[in-house]
């Protein structure tokens, strides 16, 4: 008896380990636009790492390398962020700043914490763990959402930190809203 409990436990871990293998790839999308990189971003420390200059040059700032100091600087309008190879802390103008992810070298790529990085340079960051996607936002953009409630469509208006639903038909719905606010990423209504 003790041995066949074993083996389902054993099976059980396997089919785990499987499941987390599968859903691993991670997903960076900015203004609902998907962002690829040559080297697939990664979990650091609870902090997802994405490749330094994809991610500077898709948030349109200017990046430079100093190889001797192994300083990255990322320059956008009036931002300035830099960052050492391996170091906790990131310069984000003039203020240094420390973070549990330092910038890192992984095959041959300099890898930086996204969302950090993307705040510093403005923009609002979400997480879905639904769908294993960061997703980066541009300070005042404005989401239109239309979800099929059977004779119409709900309204779903994203703003920032701001979520309006209109029109969300009958009771029997609900569930079916939440769903979709589950899987959006959106945690509260105003």
């Amino acid at each position: 008896m003790k041995k066949r409990w074993t083996t389902l436990l054993s099976v059980i871990f396997v089919m785990l380990i499987a499941s987390v293998s599968a859903s691993a790839t991670i997903n960076v999308r900015l203004d609902a636009k998907p962002l690829e990189f040559d080297v697939e971003p990664v979990i650091i420390n609870s902090r997802t790492m994405v490749p330094m200059r994809g991610i500077f040059e898709a948030l349109g700032a200017n990046v430079s390398w100093d190889d001797t100091t192994k300083t990255v600087t990322a320059v956008k309008g009036s931002d300035v962020i830099k960052t050492t190879i391996g170091s906790n802390i990131i310069n984000v103008n003039s203020e240094n700043i420390k973070i549990d992810a330092p910038s890192q070298i992984k095959d041959s790529r300099t890898l930086v914490p996204v969302r950090f990085i993307s705040e510093s340079l403005g923009y609002t960051v979400k997480w879905n763990e639904t769908t294993s996607t960061v997703i980066i936002l541009s300070r005042g953009e404005l989401e239109v959402h239309f979800i099929d409630v059977g004779q119409g469509d709900c309204s779903l208006i994203i703003s920032q930190d701001t979520a309006i639903l209109i029109d969300c038909g009958e009771s029997e719905n609900g569930e079916k809203i939440c769903e979709y606010l589950t899987e959006h990423n959106v945690p509260d209504i105003d």
